[in-house]
């Protein structure tokens, strides 16, 4: 439903055309519509993300930057493995590397993708490279400028985020058996209501989801807009 929205958006529709052509109701679309606008993921004059125009994909901006960026691309190609240990940020953190390559992350509590775009949002510390054997499961598995242009998109959205996710409270709105049915092969929106329904504040669900800040907030106004979820401010 969000991917079929966005790509109308993507056409350059107006805000009528997509709500016309979405093919659904136009109250429904009316609110996916505002969702993502409110959550950043779109705006006026966002790109959603990666567009094709005459069989090339526009440009993503790359916020990542900075010396921890500059010794990770150095690595690149190259026989290291070990980790880069960071300290001075403002939750412990490492990035784990394997014969060149970005293979895991932590910030905190935090592993993966999501603890490495993390990383990249944050500025200062004090890098400290070790150069040793790793015994950490590989779970990011993607070229580093791919990483950089993943994490400058969620760390963009996050500029441009207007709720404190603390006064959010998300209430699973729905016993439809038929409609939870539905979720049955979509493994991440199984695993997001399990957060839910253990952690109703938005802001403890990002921290605990498994899956990147931006993503979460995707599944997570997906299932708002099916129904299933209910957001409610507490202030």
């Amino acid at each position: 439903m969000i991917e079929h929205i966005i790509l109308i958006i993507r056409q350059g529709k107006t805000v009528h055309e997509v709500i016309d052509g979405a093919g659904m109701s136009r109250l429904r679309t009316a609110a996916v519509l505002a969702g993502l606008i409110n959550y950043g993921v779109v705006g006026e004059k966002d790109n959603v993300g990666p567009q094709l125009e005459s069989g090339k994909a526009t440009q993503q901006p790359i916020l990542v930057k900075g010396s921890l960026v500059n010794r990770l691309k150095s690595m690149e190609g190259t026989p290291f493995t070990g980790m880069v240990d960071i300290q001075g940020r403002s939750r412990p953190a490492a990035i784990y590397i394997e014969q060149g390559r970005v293979i895991n992350a932590e910030h905190g509590e935090t592993a993966g993708k999501k603890a490495l775009f993390r990383i990249f949002s944050e500025r200062g510390g004090k890098c400290n490279i070790r150069e040793h054997s790793v015994d950490v499961g590989r779970v990011i598995n993607a070229p580093l400028e791919e990483l950089m242009v993943e994490a400058s998109r969620e760390i963009a959205w996050r500029r441009r985020l207007k709720y404190d996710f603390s006064n959010i409270r998300v209430f699973i709105s729905t016993n439809d058996s038929e409609e939870l049915a539905a979720m049955e092969y979509d493994s991440a929106k199984i695993q997001l209501l399990e957060v839910v329904r253990k952690h109703p504040v938005m802001r403890d669900i990002v921290e605990v989801s498994p899956f990147t800040d931006l993503e979460t907030c995707r599944l997570l106004e997906d299932l708002r807009a099916s129904g299933i979820l209910v957001f409610r401010r507490t202030t």
